[in-house]
């Protein structure tokens, strides 16, 4: 097997266990809304989410809340499918009375609560979602504090055919919104640095079995395959491509949980640990900045916002796109990380 290179933030958080909500508290808590999957094939990744939006709610409320009032955190499970994260969204604004909420971790269910949210203006920030079109739409209450698969791809495009010899390349992506718009932008962004797409391949959520496309795939000679996964999926894929004896480097777009890819292509996991605790942050900042836990003033706050985090300062675009923070591109070589590229988002 090739070089594995993932694209993504390199972060690791430590896992904490929470007690409730403090008892001291003179004032009202800010209430928070996260829409995350918490079961279903992206529980893993949903969970370490959560888990590290916790921690950021803990830090704010140990070091007095904001404005004096403690951030409590409300999660409901969305299983990263629109229909569901709808209906979660819809239960944290009208049941437990939100004023901001984060979510929905995967793109297609992300773009489904941006109408949601549109419709009972509330700011929405999402810290994982990739697709472009998300923030493409113009919609005024949604936030992006990720890069999209359009800026990873000019970042680092560069990178996987100049210094990583790729010429020849396929793509086997999710059949929704993150792996459509990844294999378009990095398959362009890859011709116009120089490298052929060979093919490119779908594959349903609700798959466990690539052989096929794998089978054919290999036949094509490639030099690297570009991938999206879920940790369900990319345990089976991590095994399948070993079994049909595909050699090329793989890379991906998010942020991958190495230890457990590590351990003989078995727990393969995404933790999206960081995306969580710096959106709360995020949200905590804009809040303080506008005085005041109503909705449209903190969207309003979250325009001009400016956080300074562990991977740089993050800013707002009109379009509610942030840049300015860095993003890495991690090789692993004998199994150990290594950074290949660093790259500023600019201002898109």
């Amino acid at each position: 097997m090739g070089g594995r290179t993932r694209v993504g933030w390199l972060v690791a958080l430590v896992s904490l266990l929470f007690g409730g909500m403090p008892v001291a508290w003179a004032a009202e808590p800010i209430r928070i809304g996260m829409v995350t999957p918490l079961t279903g094939p992206v529980a893993f990744s949903g969970q370490s989410q959560a888990n590290a939006t916790k921690i950021a709610m803990e830090e704010i409320n140990a070091r007095g809340g904001v404005a004096g009032r403690p951030i409590q955190l409300f999660v409901e499970d969305g299983i990263c499918n629109p229909a569901q994260s709808v209906a979660a969204a819809e239960k944290l604004i009208n049941r437990d009375q939100v004023v901001a909420l984060i979510g929905a971790f995967c793109s297609s269910a992300t773009g489904a609560v941006m109408e949601v949210t549109k419709r009972y203006r509330i700011p929405q920030v999402t810290g994982v979602s990739t697709a472009p079109v998300l923030t493409e739409q113009g919609n005024p209450w949604f936030f992006r504090a990720q890069a999209t698969s359009r800026l990873l791809a000019r970042a680092f495009a560069p990178t996987l055919v100049n210094k990583e010899g790729i010429r020849k390349v396929a793509f086997l992506v999710t059949n929704e919104d993150w792996g459509r718009g990844m294999a378009k932008e990095f398959g362009e962004a890859m011709t116009k640095a120089g490298a052929r797409v060979a093919s490119t391949d779908f594959y349903q959520v609700s798959e466990t079995d690539y052989y096929s496309y794998l089978t054919r795939i290999k036949t094509l000679g490639v030099d690297a395959l570009g991938m999206t996964a879920y940790e369900t999926h990319a345990i089976q894929l991590s095994r399948q491509i070993k079994e049909v004896g595909l050699k090329a480097k793989l890379f991906g777009e998010g942020i991958w949980t190495i230890d457990a890819y590590l351990k003989a292509a078995g727990p393969y996991s995404e933790g999206y640990s960081a995306a969580g605790y710096l959106v709360l942050q995020i949200i905590a900042k804009a809040i303080s900045d506008a005085r005041s836990a109503e909705s449209a003033r903190i969207r309003d706050a979250l325009e001009k916002v400016e956080y300074s985090g562990f991977n740089g300062t993050f800013r707002f675009t009109p379009t509610h796109q942030a840049y300015d923070f860095n993003v890495y591109m991690v090789q692993l070589r004998n199994q150990v990380p290594v950074v290949l590229n660093v790259a500023k988002i600019p201002k898109p």
